[in-house]
């Protein structure tokens, strides 16, 4: 297993994660076969997983949390926290949300912190403002103890950026006959379709 760093967590960080959404205890067995899966990952050496605050409406983080108590690893594992995801009704970067996600989370996982929380990315939230507040009191998380760090999740890119990153004018060049990628403007590639039709 190969491990890197991430500031401000003391701990490796696998470059592979183990995301508990399969780790339940719901139904008869479950928790058994959850344990020996995890035991598996941990023997392997999978150190870092991945839970979020809505997975199997928190029996994975019940389930998992009980796992690392049991076997005394909380300071062998990084665990990356998830929370304030929006859902049908609203959208949930919102001071209140972060902090009730994360409370709600660290009493199922049985733990004083997580050692990274993510949150959903800033594009969608609209208006901005409560995003911009619940951002900079949860950023205030690299004071809290029971935050190591607190990172947004990566920005979907917009319609505009995605079609901006696939289309990439190309220039003919006449002696060779054959179209050559060139870092030109939208006027570049208006005129090489106009020489195409002509």
């Amino acid at each position: 297993m190969k491990y890197g760093s991430v500031p401000g967590i003391e701990k490796p960080v696998a470059r592979i994660v183990q995301g508990p959404v399969m780790i339940r205890s719901e139904e008869e067995g479950e928790e058994e076969r959850s344990f020996v899966l995890l035991d598996e990952v941990f023997a392997r050496g999978g150190t870092t997983f991945d839970t979020a605050h809505q997975y199997g409406g928190g029996d994975c983080e019940r389930t998992f949390g009980r796992w690392v108590r049991e076997r005394g690893l909380r300071e062998e594992v990084v665990v990356i926290g998830k929370g304030a995801h929006h859902n049908e009704d609203r959208k949930r970067v919102t001071p209140f949300d972060i902090t009730a996600d994360l409370y709600d989370s660290l009493a199922r996982l049985g733990s004083d912190y997580i050692d990274l929380y993510l949150a959903p990315p800033r594009q969608p939230i609209r208006p901005r403002r409560p995003h911009r507040r619940g951002t900079e009191r949860a950023q205030k998380g690299r004071q809290d103890p029971r935050l190591r760090r607190f990172e947004l999740e990566a920005r979907a890119p917009t319609r505009s950026e995605r079609l901006r990153k696939r289309v990439r004018p190309y220039a003919l060049r006449r002696e060779q006959s054959q179209l050559e990628p060139r870092r030109t403007g939208r006027g570049a590639l208006v005129r090489l379709r106009e020489h195409q039709r002509g």
